[in-house]
């Protein structure tokens, strides 16, 4: 039996094509509308990458430290996220050291998070340890590949 789990149909992709404990073929299929992600159950969700550059003097390893375990605990409270992911470069003369991922239910949720107490704490506290912040305001497109050998 196959099940569908869908949202909107603007422009639909299978972004996962699994088999639940039931033995049933699952298809979970999302459309995309720019900027926003019409996940499964009509959630529309807002996506922000921010990339930094740490500022001169501090080590790759001092960085990390201070984004993984003083930054990252402060943005967890911005009002309104709902996923929070860092990747940190492995290269330390690469254009920047990372980037974080920031998902909301929406832009104006975003905008709004930064305008609080918390917000303005967590661009400063940023600020103080970059020496280069860009945001990019993104669509995001999501493909699983297929394991070798497996029927598609």
């Amino acid at each position: 039996m196959l099940l569908y789990a869908a949202a909107l149909t603007i422009a639909s992709d299978v972004i996962s094509d699994n088999i639940d404990e039931t033995g049933n073929q699952v298809l979970l299929l999302a459309a995309v509308d720019r900027r926003r992600w019409f996940l499964f159950g009509g959630v529309c969700v807002f996506k922000a990458i921010i990339l930094l550059k740490r500022r001169d003097g501090i080590s790759s390893e001092e960085f990390a430290a201070w984004w993984l375990g003083r930054h990252r605990p402060l943005a967890m409270q911005l009002p309104g996220l709902r996923r929070m992911v860092v990747n940190l470069c492995r290269d330390p003369e690469a254009v920047y050291d990372g980037a974080s991922e920031l998902w909301f239910d929406s832009e104006a949720d975003f905008v709004a998070a930064y305008a609080t107490e918390i917000g303005k704490e967590v661009a400063a506290d940023s600020l103080s340890m970059v020496s280069r912040r860009d945001r990019l305001i993104v669509d995001e497109h999501v493909f699983h590949a297929q394991p070798a050998g497996a029927a598609g």
